[in-house]
């Protein structure tokens, strides 16, 4: 099983180049598998630095680090760490990478007027999807059904439908 496992995380890797991190983080213990997942976040945060417009300076950034700071003290298990960005989108959003890397959109900021509590929620139900281990459950699962489709036999009409499908249910298990 092991041989199989590894044969699927290198596969994985040669399209993320981060398969061992990932196979640390579901095989080593709960210390290396933390370490793992910030190591894997940490890379991805970087490539979301390149592709995104971070907001490095102004109040907004200033009362979303104060408040999840707040959040983060009054969290039970302090083995994670977790850092806060902004990021220039018209879209509303925010979302959450293995390891603590939290994202929101300057345009969600703005849509709560700068709001502690309501920025709080946001802050606090993307550290949650840290916690439970979300992120990285989703990334593993994508690689997974990636290299599945890729060595299944079929690789016409069906298997393009049980991937979207797969894919479907995958993006609905998470908010």
């Amino acid at each position: 099983m092991g041989t199989l496992l590894e044969s699927i995380f290198r596969q994985a890797g040669k399209t993320y180049g981060k398969a061992r991190w990932i196979f640390k983080s579901l095989t080593g213990t709960e210390e290396e598998s933390l370490e793992a997942e910030y190591m894997l976040g940490k890379i991805l945060s970087l490539e979301m630095d390149n592709l995104l417009t971070i907001d490095r300076e102004n109040s907004a950034v200033q009362l979303v680090e104060q408040t999840g700071e707040r959040l983060y003290r009054r969290l039970a298990n302090k083995k994670r760490k977790f850092s806060f960005s902004i990021f220039d989108s018209e879209e509303i959003n925010a979302f959450a990478l293995p390891g603590g890397f939290i994202f929101l959109t300057n345009s969600l900021v703005r849509l709560f007027g700068n709001a502690p509590g309501e920025i709080a929620f946001v802050l606090g139900h993307e550290m949650g999807h840290v916690v439970k281990g979300h992120a990285l459950d989703r990334i593993v699962a994508e690689k997974m059904i990636g290299i599945i489709s890729n060595l299944s036999p079929g690789r016409g009409v069906l298997n393009s439908a049980v991937k979207n499908i797969l894919t479907k249910f995958l993006y609905s298990a998470y908010t």
